[in-house]
């Protein structure tokens, strides 16, 4: 008080609870307000029991708690220190906290050093901050180990996912691109590049300039097809066995002029029959059953297989390719004479390696 200045001296209110009341309109009853309560307050936190609705607070039933309450706005012009605080909703034009650990938050934006959604080691999504190793980094375990998984392939320590500030991206899983989203190692339609996906008909393209066909260095459709500078890239294979017709099928693209198509054939006779010695093989291509080459192979006595290199013509289009080896001539007499070759374990292999445009 002004009359005692005492270094202990005190103004205390003993009351279970001090208020501040705004009196009510004039003509409105009941509007009055407290707009600052010390003592015994509401506890935020109670709520009565689901059976008990209409229970009141009291201390003993915890709905009661001795504290400041103030209903309306507090201005402060200053600092507000506290070990907690406790609010449905916290507005400021700038926080400047050592460390925020919240369920939601929800900002415009957001200026820190880093940010976790953890504050150990568990899962977490952690952000770097300015000249961060990892600006972007999500994963279990301490920054920049090295990731582990178990038997089913899971990632269980280590990141999953991070981007380093040297621009590398690291992704422990799958990239799925879905719809017709593309996946592009360049940002420029000039630049060389590589591109997956796509709703034009090409899964795979790389080259340079517009996405097209004639500007893709590689390649490959929807349909199965594999195109390296405008040619396709074919390797069927076909095999026969014990007489059996070895067969290929052998695409050209429409709109490709007659071309001369380069066929590997190779034959062995893994089990020759007795007494019969073989000297001359003769090796026969037919594309759509009309006959497109014919060589001989022989030798003094038994010859165990062929192996040489075919041109045939052939225009753009599907075409049937076979292969049929003959037995021509024979040394030392034998048994069977000639015909074709349809021992056990005999095969026949036709790769199409390249395709020469005229």
């Amino acid at each position: 008080l002004p009359g005692n200045q005492t270094a202990d001296s005190a103004f205390i209110i003993r009351a279970n609870r001090f208020a501040i009341e705004v009196p009510a309109e004039p003509d409105l009853p009941g509007t009055s307000r407290y707009p600052f309560t010390v003592g015994q307050i509401i506890n935020p936190d109670w709520l009565p029991p689901v059976d008990m609705p209409d229970l009141l607070p009291t201390i003993a039933n915890g709905g009661l708690v001795d504290g400041v309450g103030i209903n309306g706005r507090l201005a402060v012009r200053g600092t507000i220190h506290a070990d907690v605080i406790s609010a449905g909703t916290i507005r400021a034009r700038h926080i400047d906290p050592i460390s925020i650990t919240t369920q939601v938050l929800s900002a415009e934006s957001i200026i820190t050093g880093s940010l976790s959604t953890a504050g150990d080691t568990n899962w977490r999504v952690f952000i770097g901050g300015a000249n961060a190793l990892f600006p972007l980094w999500y994963g279990i375990g301490t920054l920049g180990s090295t990731t582990e998984y178990d038997a089913n392939g899971a990632a269980i320590s280590g990141p999953v996912f991070f981007l380093d500030r040297f621009g590398n991206v690291s992704l422990a899983g799958n990239l799925t691109v879905t719809g017709f989203g593309r996946f592009s190692t360049a940002g420029g339609s000039s630049s060389a590049r590589v591109e997956i996906g796509g709703n034009d008909g090409l899964l795979f393209w790389a080259g340079s300039g517009s996405r097209n066909r004639d500007n893709g260095a590689l390649y490959f459709d929807t349909d199965g097809n594999i195109f390296v500078r405008g040619q396709p890239l074919q390797v069927p294979v076909g095999a026969g066995d014990g007489g059996q017709t070895a067969e290929i099928m052998v695409v050209l693209p429409p709109g490709q002029n007659t071309a001369l198509v380069a066929v590997l054939v190779h034959a062995v006779v893994g089990s020759p029959q007795a007494n019969r010695n073989e000297k001359t093989f003769r090796s026969t291509i037919t594309v759509d059953a009309a006959q497109a080459d014919q060589t001989f192979i022989s030798s003094a006595d038994y010859t165990k297989g062929m192996s040489h290199m075919s041109v045939v013509p052939m225009s753009a289009g599907l075409h049937t390719v076979r292969y049929r080896c003959d037995i021509t001539e024979t040394s030392g007499g034998g048994s069977g004479g000639v015909g074709e070759c349809t021992y056990y374990n005999t095969r026949f292999v036709l790769i199409q390696v390249t395709n020469i445009v005229q």
